[in-house]
């Protein structure tokens, strides 16, 4: 999230981004990273938009595919990324299904079956907390609508949302 900050106060200093019309983004960890930053920093992004997004790192820190007892090295390398010693470090304002109520801007939530590592539930329970933080988000890819869908359809319709989406906040490029 500070990466996040001080790339955003460089683009807008150097005149690279329009202070008004940013938002931020990303997949995984990265969406993790742009849910946050929106939540601590509602001033600054107009926007979120998050693919298949890590939400709530104890709840996937105790699925069978995050289990941290089974690679040392993963674990290691995952707490060190979110800060945390060890499992019962996290703090709670680190999962963004806890800040949900301090994001205040449009949300884009998007879920992919290929990034299977990051179960579903994650973005449905970020969409959950956001609509009962009054804000509910704009959601692409249901993983019951993806079945039989072809990899570059469901690709397709990720990429049109998103731009669709982020055009209604902050207008198409100048």
């Amino acid at each position: 999230v500070g990466t996040t900050s001080s790339v955003w106060s460089w683009a807008v200093a150097d005149g690279i981004a329009d202070a008004e019309r940013t938002c931020v983004a990303g997949s995984h960890f990265g969406g993790h990273a742009a849910l946050l930053a929106a939540a601590r920093q509602p001033d600054r992004f107009k926007c979120v938009a998050a693919l298949a997004p890590v939400t709530d790192l104890p709840a996937l820190f105790a699925t069978a595919d995050y289990d941290l007892s089974k690679s040392p090295t993963r674990a290691a390398l995952l707490l060190a990324r979110i800060g945390a010693a060890d499992p019962s470090g996290i703090a709670v304002e680190q999962s963004p299904v806890n800040v949900a109520a301090r994001i205040k801007q449009p949300v884009l939530l998007q879920w992919d079956p290929v990034y299977a590592d990051t179960p579903a539930d994650q973005t449905a329970r970020m969409a959950d907390a956001l609509a009962r933080a009054g804000n509910p988000a704009q959601r692409v890819g249901d993983p019951a609508a993806a079945a039989g869908k072809t990899r570059s359809a469901l690709t397709l319709e990720r990429i049109n949302a998103l731009v669709d989406f982020v055009d209604a906040r902050i207008g198409a490029s100048r």
